[in-house]
């Protein structure tokens, strides 16, 4: 069993909490009231989203190491111990999830998975891929950028102008939470169904949607930087592998 540990993070605000677990940092993030949305035409109208919220979010994407060592397999086109692990189904995503929160003595979040949807709580204590929202908060920043830490994107993301391919984490500047790769890299499975902003609650809200399409967030490396400012939504099919698909964890935190 892997222990973990509570510690503070170096050069970064003083209240962000954080413990390890495998080659992750998991950060402590306390939501608050944010808007949403931006990127015409899919993440229009910007709105308002009231929570009081507080959770765990990996500071990188699951490696292929650590994907590997919980599933004894891995899909990825590129193998690469280092490297994010991608071509999961968001099923696979979720089921991932449960494994580890098994293997760290936690209440597994998802129950009735299947491929166009999953039942859970938010009151789980296992880890889970975040919201479209929770995602969303950890991305944005307080200065208002295009990319997760910069309104340069090659400071913060890997995008095809610059690469063919995934790179190992932590090689570009992290945004104000600590967090790497939210912009380019691989794109990040997210636990909502598609639905226009049009129809979704401005009350944080758990969106039970059966549908075959669910939303990645963040670009990848093969999309163009232009086309990957935070706002951006991706919808991809459930049942579909991509080379540019990973997926980042998250963890409801006590208040």
């Amino acid at each position: 069993m892997l222990m973990s540990m509570i510690h503070f993070l170096s050069c970064s605000p003083p209240s962000l909490e954080t413990y390890t677990l495998f080659d992750m940092n998991m950060i402590a993030l306390q939501g608050d009231d944010f808007f949403m949305g931006g990127a015409p035409p899919i993440a229009q109208p910007v709105h308002r989203i009231s929570w009081n919220h507080a959770y765990w979010i990996a500071d990188i994407e699951i490696t292929q190491q650590t994907y590997e060592f919980v599933t004894n397999i891995n899909p990825s086109e590129e193998i690469s111990a280092s490297f994010p692990v991608s071509n999961i189904l968001w099923t696979e995503a979720l089921e991932f999830c449960n494994s580890l929160s098994k293997l760290e003595d936690k209440t597994p979040c998802y129950t009735n998975i299947s491929t166009h949807d999953a039942e859970w709580s938010l009151d789980c204590d296992g880890y889970r891929i975040p919201t479209e929202a929770e995602w969303e908060y950890a991305a944005q920043s307080q200065y208002n950028l295009m990319y997760s830490g910069s309104s340069e994107p090659t400071d913060v993301g890997w995008f095809r102008e610059e690469t063919q391919k995934a790179h190992i984490p932590r090689q570009k500047n992290r945004n104000q939470w600590g967090l790497y790769d939210m912009s380019g890299n691989v794109s990040e499975w997210v636990f909502d169904g598609y639905l226009p902003y049009e129809a979704l609650p401005y009350l944080y809200d758990i969106r039970h949607i059966h549908t075959p399409n669910r939303i990645s967030r963040g670009g990848s490396w093969s999309d163009y930087s232009i086309d990957s400012p935070i706002s951006n939504r991706s919808v991809d099919g459930n049942e579909w592998r991509f080379p540019w698909i990973g997926f980042r964890i998250v963890r409801t935190r006590s208040q």
